[in-house]
């Protein structure tokens, strides 16, 4: 009974095989090592009589690089708040230290914005957006952060819930010389609805309408009524 494996850096780890010949090809993996580190590597077998070497190579890991992420789409859009994320499908060969996203009302938010800290490592996270203005854009982008430095996903942009209440218009019913059933739906008061009505413009008189359509000008009059 024999067993054979690959001898790192002169210390063996628990990257090996047994096989019960002691002979034939094998193959192992070798976790845990440090990025751009030079390594030494010997096959080995073990018998009864005694352990065996084979021929030494070496081999270099990698630099650790940037890591790859990528914005999600904000979601649970409210008036001064969002649901953003990301998702870190490769941290570069080097731990995730920082991940989150970045939000502003300019284009390509970055660390110096508004941003978000989460936990750290690979795969896909969410984060709360806050203290934002209603009815307004705002771009964001996912981030990561690694020993190589700081990489930010795609940018996103979102819209912010309005704070003006949401109406609709209902067609105009019994109409006499003097009166008009009118009227409409409040949609959505934002919470902050104070009164509602109908406006209703009236065109009185219009001069130079000979010249609307080649200078657009014209001496328009208008009276308007909030009917409540």
């Amino acid at each position: 009974m024999g067993y054979a494996g690959i001898l790192p850096a002169l210390l063996r780890q628990s990257c090996f095989i047994t096989d019960g010949s002691g002979t034939g090809p094998f193959a192992s993996t070798i976790t845990g090592l440090a990025p751009n580190t030079k390594y030494y590597v010997r096959a080995y077998a073990v018998n009864s009589v005694g352990t065996g070497y084979g021929n030494e190579y070496n081999f270099t890991t990698l630099s650790p690089s940037s890591a790859v992420i990528t914005t999600s789409a904000v979601t649970s859009i409210a008036q001064t708040t969002a649901t953003g994320g990301g998702n870190i499908t490769s941290d570069g060969g080097s731990s995730i230290t920082a991940r989150g996203v970045c939000w502003s009302r300019n284009q390509n938010p970055t660390l110096a914005d508004s941003y978000t800290t989460n936990d750290f490592g690979t795969g896909i996270f969410n984060s709360q957006l806050t203290n934002l203005s209603p009815g307004k854009t705002y771009y964001v982008r996912a981030y990561a952060t690694n020993s190589t430095g700081t990489t930010y996903g795609n940018q996103v942009s979102f819209l912010t819930a309005s704070d003006i209440p949401k109406v609709t218009t209902s067609a105009v019913g019994t109409v006499t010389a003097t009166s008009a059933q009118v009227g409409g739906e409040v949609l959505d008061d934002n919470g902050s609805t104070a009164q509602q009505g109908v406006y209703a413009i009236t065109l009185l008189e219009v001069h130079n309408l000979d010249n609307i359509k080649s200078e657009r000008e014209a001496s328009v009059h208008l009276q308007c009524h909030l009917l409540v």
